[in-house]
């Protein structure tokens, strides 16, 4: 039996643990965001992957190949059923030939096993980072929208305070002319009284005296 197919998915199987390692490492997540996208966009990963998807069928087929040698590993016997598992050396052979099927069969069972594993991983983190960036950028919207929330609350807030401002200006101003006119009513007021004192005074000075004298 060749050892080098088998080579191959022990070459594989450190590539999946090295993988498998990388996306769960806790790295920061703009590290981690950016690895993923990396590896969902770049043209020689999706190169690999596809050769590893083709590479996962021979894996699949010397999975089988395992599972169909070890269920043939037994020890001979003879037609009258005497078994010759007295001969260390057939017993050592068996052993090794089932030692080596059992490995390869853990091998190649492992490295499928983990394959699935990995994929799935694969999913969920890049799912997890979507998530993120999603939470992310909602809460810069919600940001973004409280901020010009605010922004126009505070430009209604200087509109009316402008407007508030403008009215008591104009409440100043009036009070201001009604204190004016006041100011005037009253000058008027005592200029009439002090030319009704004048005109009176004028004429009782133009009466004769004897009129002046009965009044």
């Amino acid at each position: 039996m060749s050892t080098l197919p088998y080579t191959l998915v022990f070459i594989l199987l450190v590539l999946e643990m090295t993988m498998f390692g990388l996306l769960v490492l806790p790295l920061p997540p703009h590290w981690r965001g950016a690895l993923l996208k990396f590896i969902s966009r770049s043209p020689m990963v999706s190169q690999c992957l596809y050769v590893m998807k083709i590479l996962f069928v021979f894996v699949f087929l010397l999975f089988a190949d395992s599972v169909n040698r070890l269920s043939r590993v037994q020890t001979p016997t003879t037609n009258n059923g005497n078994m010759y598992g007295h001969d260390p050396r057939l017993d050592a052979a068996l052993s090794s030939k089932k030692f080596y099927t059992q490995r390869n069969l853990y091998l190649t069972g492992f490295t499928l096993f983990l394959s699935l594993i990995l994929e799935r991983t694969y999913k969920l983190v890049l799912e997890n980072v979507h998530r993120g960036e999603e939470i992310k950028s909602l809460k810069n919207q919600s940001t973004t929208a409280s901020k010009d929330y605010e922004r126009r609350l505070a430009e209604k807030i200087d509109e009316h305070k402008l407007e508030i401002s403008k009215l008591q200006k104009q409440i100043d101003n009036k009070s201001t002319d009604l204190e004016t006119l006041k100011k005037q009513c009253k000058q008027q007021s005592e200029e009439y009284f002090r030319l009704a004192d004048q005109h009176n005074e004028l004429e009782r000075r133009s009466l004769p005296s004897e009129t002046r004298k009965n009044i």
